[in-house]
């Protein structure tokens, strides 16, 4: 979802994007969008959505973590389909260069981190959930209504 610094008419890979002044994203955490993840998923788990963010079928990916290897900004990592919420950035810039790059990307306001109790933690501009602290009375549901970039997303 990031902002495109400039239109990128190389190689249509995301390792040849990345060659090209660190990929045409704003957003140094960005996504690159060409689907080399989704190039090497031997089980077709993973498919470009419209909005050139690739999506997960939580049903056919085995974890291999061929995707992981495959991202050259390491953006994807393997995570428990329990887990129901996760916040959608990776940005540790500050939150005035995030707002820049990207309308939903985490600008570390604490918001979370006050309502949860301490379940989301921020730390380097970027907020993040951690299961150990949440409980069922944990307010996850109010963190996401209140998460002014709406980056606080369920699965």
């Amino acid at each position: 979802r990031a902002t495109d610094k400039f239109i990128y008419k190389g190689d249509k890979t995301c390792r040849g994007a990345l060659l090209v002044a660190k990929g045409q994203k704003l957003c140094g955490f960005a996504c690159l969008g060409f689907g080399d993840c989704v190039k090497v998923c031997p089980f077709d788990a993973i498919h470009m959505g419209d909005d050139g963010i690739p999506k997960v079928d939580h049903l056919k990916c085995t974890a291999c973590g061929k995707c992981v290897v495959a991202c050259p900004r390491e953006i994807i990592s393997l995570e428990y389909v329990q887990e129901k919420y996760y916040v959608k950035c990776l940005s540790k810039e500050k939150a005035q260069l995030v707002r820049k790059a990207c309308k939903v990307g985490c600008i570390g306001c604490k918001i979370c981190e006050k309502l949860s109790k301490g379940a989301f933690v921020v730390e380097e501009d970027i907020s993040w959930l951690d299961y150990t602290k949440a409980t069922e009375a944990t307010p996850i549901e109010i963190c996401v209504k209140k998460c002014p970039t709406k980056c606080i997303v369920s699965t």
